[in-house]
């Protein structure tokens, strides 16, 4: 398994899974994707994700990396006579230093988030 997809908790989110052998090893990770809908002080948005695929035998469907867009509802609201403005809030493996999005790259994150408050915050932000 390469990933798994969720429909949206109106946040920006991914959870990671354990092998049951070695739980400190990263087994898959899951996307909780934003909402097009908008939440308290959430602006609407949508996630765009890279998979190595469609490239014949060659392809291995690894998840490379996501970019996640949104358009600031309050923006939108002050000038309701124009369509929202979509733009990219973050492309994943810029925002958070990573070479990819796989599960151990999100796994060294969260061990680097634990002991790097700026890391932290970053992802947070």
């Amino acid at each position: 398994m390469k990933a798994q997809f969720y429909g949206h908790t109106h946040y920006d989110e991914f959870r990671l899974h354990y092998k049951k052998s070695n739980r400190s090893e990263a087994a898959v990770a899951s996307w909780i994707g934003v909402s097009l809908t908008p939440y308290w002080d959430v602006n609407p948005g949508y996630k765009l994700f890279t998979v190595d695929g469609a490239r014949g035998a060659n392809s291995t469907w690894n998840i490379l990396d996501h970019e996640t867009w949104i358009y600031n509802l309050t923006e939108a609201n002050m000038s309701p006579e124009k369509p929202p403005r979509w733009f990219r809030l973050y492309r994943a493996t810029e925002a958070l230093n990573l070479p990819d999005v796989s599960a151990e790259s999100l796994n060294s994150l969260v061990h680097r988030m634990s002991s790097n408050i700026t890391d932290f915050n970053t992802f947070m932000r």
